[in-house]
């Protein structure tokens, strides 16, 4: 091929292929015998020296003058002689294409050179028709190759599954057919809807998954029922065969067995004692235990401020309730937990080690606690602290001013003498309701 190449890109035209048939000719021999010699390249300079001719190439080519002569004035001849009619119509054959005249006995000019036919046009188009076709032929024949190749390799990896082609958009075709063949004719499906199942009279459980195949959530209230068997639905909120938000909650109503099973627990806040077991007793309840207990609500003094079951919730005939009295406003305390910081935060004279005296007290005055200290942070845990939800933290301590030395106007020595002071710094602190 790297001779091929080599002689199509010769400077020289002459030492190029002549035609496209050369070309072809060597392109085939190389994919049959790649490493064959066969690519022969014409050098002009020895085609153009001076050649002896022998004896022997002279009849030679005496000879093949003769046949060519003989063979055109034949063909001339036949060109001349008029054609026979092939039927009556008077029509003159076609000739086919694949005629061939006859060798003739050889004519010459007068000049005694034979005379050129235009058998040799003929030829030279038969050559040119025979090239085309043979270049048309090795196209087709190239495509067709990577036609094949390209089908083989596409089965083989189809095989081994390199390629794999899903039917995602028919799938989807499918859904949204068997979805939209589903949505009432009355009902408009808005971006990201779907229609609500009918879940009525299913077991929880078959509604749950019924409902998430759709996409919705599930909330589940248990209602009681005479009709609908314990532990299937009773009702669903929206209605089956509306439209509602993909991920949005369906509420589902359980039935909980008859109504004669359960027994809602009625409200007794606020009522007496007796009051309030008379209507349990008449509910069909049971009364527990009565215990007395402090309420903030003065208005619940003496009477029920506690019951052990919600009111509205529905429990099993007989359940007993627990009640709890209000005896009043019980008093209110409080405790504190903190570490007091040194007085270093708002008074930078203070000198770290001083001692100094920390007295809490709530902001009615009375004093909670008090140590004298030299160290900071100084903990602080008080509890039952009455009535009041602030304090105030008080630190005293000394601060000690140093004596100085400076001279007057009057160029006299004045001398200050060290003095100390007392201070004290207050914060406001927040209790906690125990």
């Amino acid at each position: 091929m790297e001779q091929i190449v080599f002689k199509c890109t010769q400077k020289s035209p002459d030492r190029r292929y002549q035609n496209m048939a050369e070309l072809i000719e060597d392109l085939k021999r190389s994919l049959m015998s790649p490493d064959e010699d066969f690519v022969k390249i014409a050098d002009p300079d020895e085609d153009a020296a001076t050649n002896l001719i022998s004896e022997t190439d002279m009849q030679a080519i005496k000879r093949q003058t003769r046949t060519r002569d003989d063979l055109d004035n034949t063909m001339r001849l036949n060109e001349e002689r008029p054609e026979r009619p092939s039927n009556g119509s008077g029509k003159k054959r076609p000739r086919s294409i694949d005629e061939r005249p006859a060798p003739g006995p050889s004519r010459k000019s007068s000049s005694g050179k034979g005379k050129p036919s235009s058998s040799r046009g003929k030829s030279g188009r038969s050559e040119k028709d025979e090239e085309k076709a043979e270049r048309i032929t090795t196209i087709c024949a190239v495509i067709a190759a990577i036609i094949i190749g390209i089908l083989v390799i596409f089965f083989v990896g189809r095989a081994f599954g390199l390629f794999s082609f899903s039917r995602t958009g028919d799938n989807n075709t499918e859904d949204s057919t068997e979805q939209s063949s589903n949505v009432p004719s009355d009902v408009k499906l808005g971006e990201n809807q779907a229609i609500v199942p009918d879940v009525h009279n299913m077991s929880y459980a078959e509604a749950v998954a019924t409902l998430n195949k759709e996409g919705f959530e599930v909330t589940k209230v248990e209602v009681p029922s005479d009709n609908v068997t314990k532990g299937n639905v009773v009702d669903q909120a929206p209605s089956a065969g509306m439209a509602a938000d993909i991920g949005s909650s369906i509420t589902v109503s359980v039935s909980i067995g008859p109504s004669s099973e359960k027994v809602s627990v009625p409200n007794v806040i606020g009522l007496e004692a007796m009051d309030a077991t008379a209507l349990l007793v008449e509910s069909g309840l049971q009364v527990g235990s009565i215990t007395e207990t402090t309420n903030e609500d003065p208005n619940l003094t003496d009477k029920v401020c506690y019951q052990s079951f919600v009111a509205g919730s529905n429990v099993d005939a007989g359940t007993v309730i627990d009640l709890k009295l209000s005896i009043g406003v019980g008093s209110v305390t409080y405790s504190y937990v903190g570490n007091i910081e040194s007085p270093v935060v708002e008074d930078g004279s203070y000198v770290t080690g001083t001692q100094a005296t920390v007295i809490l007290t709530t902001t009615t005055g009375v004093e909670l606690k008090r140590e004298i200290t030299s160290t900071f942070p100084v903990a602080m845990n008080i509890s039952g602290i009455p009535d009041c939800e602030n304090g105030i933290v008080t630190i005293l301590y000394t601060v000690t001013i140093q004596g100085s030395t400076s001279t007057n106007a009057e160029g006299e020595v004045v001398e200050t003498p060290t003095t100390t002071e007392d201070r004290s710094v207050t914060r406001t602190v927040k209790f906690t309701k125990e």
